[in-house]
């Protein structure tokens, strides 16, 4: 586990595809284990709902169902997930919400959610956007929304995360 949270950790320090730190997407890493999750899962999946009775009850199932759908929402968001930062805002484009644009002078309030391991931004239109901080390009992030969102609410608590960040020292990938 030590190992492949090591691995994870790193690969987001390496440039993107287009090696521009403005545009943040997962590393290539995160989308081998998304896809190792949904293979595996799946497998329990159809293992259970072959077993018989007597040794696979029916919840068991569907929490390997529950994984396997949330691991294959994380592979999907692999694919589709792209942050882009400019000097106006933030463009992004996540699996339920599309494609948007949170202009940096928009932003109402910026949280860090520890257990969930990610930045929530929001807007004053009440729009949200999670980043999550196994994204390549975060400290190029991190940097931007500190120099171009001045009134924006920032969590106490997400501050001083928020700092060590944009110095190049994004929050653990290890719980």
């Amino acid at each position: 586990m030590t190992a492949v949270t090591g691995w994870l950790g790193k690969a987001r320090f390496k440039r993107t595809a287009t090696g521009n730190d403005a545009v943040m997407t997962y590393p290539r890493a995160a989308m081998v284990m998304a896809f190792i999750c949904v293979a595996g899962f799946g497998a329990l999946v159809v293992l259970t709902l072959f077993a018989s009775q007597k040794n696979a009850p029916w919840w068991t199932t569907a929490i390997f169902g529950f994984f396997f759908l949330a691991s294959l929402h994380w592979l999907v968001d692999c694919f589709l997930a792209r942050y882009s930062l400019s000097d106006e805002g933030l463009e992004y484009v996540s699996v339920f919400t599309g494609k948007r644009f949170f202009r940096w002078d928009e932003l109402q309030s910026l949280r860090y959610a520890p257990n969930l391991r990610w930045f929530i931004l929001r807007s004053s239109q009440g729009h949200e956007a999670r980043i999550s901080i196994m994204m390549t390009g975060l400290p190029e992030f991190a940097r931007r929304l500190m120099e171009r969102a001045r009134k924006v609410d920032i969590a106490a608590s997400a501050i001083p995360i928020l700092q060590q960040t944009a110095r190049g020292e994004p929050p653990s990938v290890w719980l």
